[in-house]
């Protein structure tokens, strides 16, 4: 997941673990296998896709804020953007891994769903399809530095 703006974030999953990011400052991480990256601007933050994860994204100041969320499906990774959502302090969206497509926007954090916001889906290619290209990427690099001579090969002399 990926948000451009000022907000808190928490985030939830169905076995109890829990991330919770204020002021930039990450509070709590209960996944020892999860990557987080924060920047005045940006939140960048990687879990594992094993769980439901449940995701509360609280505005800390008015602008408009981008999301990107991808997520396995199956075998496919697929993106959902939500992009120029406009927010002031303290709107809340809420969005999980089992219905990435739909994100539920409360206005003024009060409890109340004030409306659904549709994302944009991007197909990604099968993760099977990637990780293959990536092994005959790898290969072709190795076959094509054998050729031009960057890669030597290397003998053992008893």
């Amino acid at each position: 997941m990926t948000i451009n703006s000022p907000v808190d974030i928490e985030i939830t999953s169905e076995t109890g673990k829990k991330i919770q990011i204020k002021s930039n400052t990450i509070i709590v991480n209960d996944f020892t296998d999860s990557y987080i990256y924060l920047s005045e601007g940006n939140k960048i933050i990687m879990l594992p896709s094993n769980e439901t994860l449940h995701v509360n994204v609280i505005a800390t100041d008015y602008g408009d804020i981008n999301i990107d969320f991808t997520c396995m499906v199956g075998d496919n990774i697929l993106t959902y953007h939500y992009h120029n959502l406009t927010v002031k302090d303290g709107d809340k969206i809420y969005l999980n891994s089992t219905q990435p497509e739909i994100a539920y926007f409360d206005l003024s954090g009060d409890g109340t769903i004030d409306k659904e916001i549709y994302a944009e889906v991007v197909p990604e290619f099968p993760s099977i399809v990637i990780s293959t290209s990536l092994i005959f990427t790898g290969l072709i690099i190795i076959v094509l530095l054998k050729k031009s001579g960057k890669i030597q090969p290397k003998f053992h002399k008893p």
